[in-house]
């Protein structure tokens, strides 16, 4: 499913030159909740979370991440239009 990934390759070159930046991709049907987000990050408070996607998508894993007691500063989202849930 790795052509499902918009920009992949831009990301990946993104990341390969920034050696602190981590990338996890998650594809539906898997349901993004709070255990997969704890399986993917260490000290979840203390990181910077960027989310692009669909509105509904974005503003359900921002709110998850803020019951995990994550800062408001530390969540960026950018929209991705075209694809809501």
């Amino acid at each position: 499913k790795d052509n499902e990934i918009v920009f992949r390759n831009e990301l990946e070159q993104i990341k390969k030159n920034n050696e602190l930046l981590k990338i996890q991709y998650v594809i539906a049907p898997k349901i993004i909740d709070r255990y997969v987000i704890e399986s993917f990050v260490p000290d979840i408070e203390n990181r910077l979370y960027y989310i692009s996607g669909p509105f509904g998508m974005m503003k359900n894993i921002k709110n998850i991440l803020l019951e995990m007691k994550v800062k408001t500063d530390n969540i960026k989202t950018d929209y991705f239009p075209g694809y809501d849930i």
